[in-house]
């Protein structure tokens, strides 16, 4: 490489234009490595979606609990009960219920 000296030479003039402090500050925040961006993002939404799942399924529990009849049609209204037939069963005349 004809000019990897070249470059290498007009680095070091750059290097030494700061101060002894600065190239150990830079040093150390180099040595210590590049962290990963934080994807706050993406996590904020996740939050979000779970946050408004919980919301639907709590509002139908309630409505489930509280107002029952909304999720479930009413039950058809019993037949009338009617009186029974009790002459049919017993052969003789009514038995006195009062003992009279």
């Amino acid at each position: 490489m004809p000019y990897g000296d070249d470059l290498d030479a007009r680095f070091h003039e750059l290097v030494a234009q700061f101060s002894e402090e600065e190239r150990r500050r830079l040093s150390a925040a180099a040595s210590k490595g590049v962290r990963a961006p934080r994807r706050r993002r993406r996590v904020g939404r996740i939050w979000y979606a779970v946050a408004a799942v919980l919301a639907v399924v709590l509002a139908a529990l309630l409505i489930v609990v509280f107002r029952p009849g909304l999720v479930s049609p009413s039950p058809e209204p019993a037949p009338e009960p009617t009186a029974p037939i009790l002459h049919a069963l017993s052969p003789g005349p009514w038995p006195d219920v009062n003992g009279a």
